[in-house]
């Protein structure tokens, strides 16, 4: 189980239903069988994991790899 609480976490409904989602995404990396509460650690690493994401997409491209790499 994640979850998030409002407003200390977020106070609009979609951001608020994002940092659950992060927390559950943690659980479930963690082994499942928990709970945990959303922290601003989940969202700063989440961030950083997109940007990585995106920094390889784009090494990709630039490569000529991107076709034979399915991300």
């Amino acid at each position: 189980v994640g979850w998030a609480m409002a407003p200390g976490d977020a106070r609009e409904p979609a951001l608020l239903m994002r940092a659950a989602d992060l927390a559950l995404y943690d659980v479930k990396s963690a082994g499942r069988c928990a709970a945990r509460r959303f922290d601003a650690g989940m969202d700063s690493a989440a961030r950083e994991r997109q940007l990585m994401l995106q920094d390889l997409r784009r090494a990709l491209v630039q490569t000529g790899l991107f076709g034979a790499v399915a991300i």
